[in-house]
């Protein structure tokens, strides 16, 4: 059965996903094997991450799919993230955000991966991370857009629309949220981010990091085969 959601680009046909039904379990199998098929086309276009708080979030994650002993596809391969940090220190970041100011998107993922990926700062109440995060969901699902920047209210979206390297960090932060939390709303925002990030051409990727969308997808595939074990061995 082929997977509909990754078949037209959408970032210029985003999908509406309101009032989906469910195609049974010939859909589930068709979406795994799209998410394999189309990791493994990406899967040549391997860079590393130039910011270490993604780098950071990699390992973390990386860490967490082999301590899970989620059975990973032979495309991802998580030892690896720590190559991609010899030598990296991450500092916390210094950055102050508020509803009154503009929001640089960067500096704000910088700062939500930082606080995720990190075992002190998650030993703390987390309330800002998680108030922010629930923040770009919100906008996410209501445009199907990340902006570069957000405006006073943090309601309208300005700057650039389309930069690649802003939702995929946002699927990992998405992945990070969802590794901690097990929340399903951090899964089902996961899910369409991967969708559109899958959806587009090849050459949208190429000065992009593969790593971060990889394990991204693992966390995912993983989630949806928890949650349809009960009824079908994937």
């Amino acid at each position: 059965m082929i997977y509909e959601y990754t078949e037209t680009n959408q970032f210029e046909k985003p999908r509406s996903y309101m009032y989906s039904q469910f195609g049974g379990w010939d859909f589930i199998h068709g979406y795994r094997a799209d998410r394999l098929e189309r990791l493994e086309a990406l899967s040549s276009l391997l860079t590393e991450t130039r910011n270490v708080y993604e780098a950071s979030a990699q390992v973390f994650l990386g860490d967490f799919l082999v301590r899970e002993r989620v059975v990973i596809p032979e495309v991802i391969d998580p030892s690896s993230c720590h190559e991609a940090v010899v030598g990296l220190y991450a500092p916390e970041p210094q950055f102050t955000f508020s509803l009154n100011e503009t929001v640089e998107t960067t500096k704000l993922m910088d700062q939500l991966l930082y606080g995720f990926a990190n075992e002190e700062a998650m030993q703390g109440a987390h309330f800002a991370e998680s108030l922010w995060l629930d923040r770009l969901v919100q906008r996410f699902e209501v445009t199907k857009r990340i902006w570069s920047r957000y405006l006073p209210g943090f309601r309208k979206g300005g700057g650039v629309e389309f930069d690649v390297s802003l939702y995929r960090r946002f699927a990992l932060l998405l992945a990070l949220a969802y590794a901690r939390s097990e929340e399903l709303r951090y899964l089902s925002t996961l899910l369409k981010v991967d969708d559109l990030l899958l959806s587009l051409p090849i050459e949208f990727h190429a000065d992009d990091a593969y790593r971060s969308l990889a394990l991204a997808v693992a966390v995912e595939l993983d989630a949806v085969r928890k949650l349809t074990s009960t009824f079908l061995e994937l």
